[in-house]
């Protein structure tokens, strides 16, 4: 029943307004229990109301901080479609970003207040697997700064929603990402032996040119005698 009320949705797109992206809203958050429904909704209907009516998407942008993780991902999935053209790469980011944010706030409550593991990962999955999957649209319109959300956010987006969100990379991209936190620590150990080979090479350079230096003053002194001694001989 769920699949035809979607496809007959899908027929009057055109002529839904802003109190039906509302009453979409509240499906989301009262009636919206498993990815399918959610998925079908905000990439079939949702989607499709935000490219004839563009003041949708400030409406569906907010949907990202929403109590419940099926608006969440809404959120995400509803711009998988127009991600990969490069259109509201802010927006998408913003809505990533608040999302991976959100998913580790669900985890901590969990924890607090002893709710089963099951439930913990079932909260954090949809929502981080939203991501991904806008993620590895964006990235084909904008690689540079997938990747740069990608490593800046890395502690935070889980090993499933890296993998969705890389899947369009080149491998040799793949494989620097999904080890990115030892690659970034190699990085940064690199970079910092550099500088301490360059502060040692310029130690180097300073006391040889003072030897040098030393030298050469004392040829000169050496040369001033001898000539000197020759002159009164």
């Amino acid at each position: 029943m769920r699949a035809v009320g979607v496809h007959v949705l899908c027929k009057h797109v055109k002529r839904l307004g802003e109190a039906h992206l509302s009453t979409i809203a509240s499906l989301f958050d009262d009636h919206v229990n498993e990815w399918m429904s959610c998925d079908s909704l905000a990439s079939k209907i949702v989607n499709r109301m935000m490219f004839f009516h563009a003041e949708f998407v400030p409406i569906v942008f907010e949907w990202r901080n929403a109590p419940g993780i099926w608006r969440k991902r809404a959120a995400c999935v509803s711009f998988v479609r127009i991600a990969r053209f490069g259109k509201y790469n802010k927006e998408i980011l913003q809505i990533c970003q608040d999302c991976v944010k959100s998913s580790e706030r669900f985890a901590v409550a969990s924890f607090v207040f002893q709710l089963t593991l099951s439930f913990l990962v079932y909260v954090n999955r949809f929502v981080q697997l939203g991501v991904g999957w806008v993620m590895r649209e964006l990235s084909r319109a904008d690689l540079n700064a997938t990747v740069e959300f990608i490593k800046k956010n890395y502690g935070l987006i889980s090993r499933e929603g890296l993998r969705y969100a890389i899947e369009k990379m080149s491998e040799k991209k793949k494989k620097y990402l999904l080890d990115y936190k030892k690659n970034g620590e190699e990085s940064e150990k690199s970079e910092s032996d550099g500088e301490s080979e360059s502060e040692s090479e310029s130690e180097s350079e300073s006391e040889s040119e003072s030897e040098s230096e030393s030298e050469s003053m004392e040829k000169k002194k050496k040369k001033k005698n001898d000539a000197k001694r020759k002159r009164t001989e």
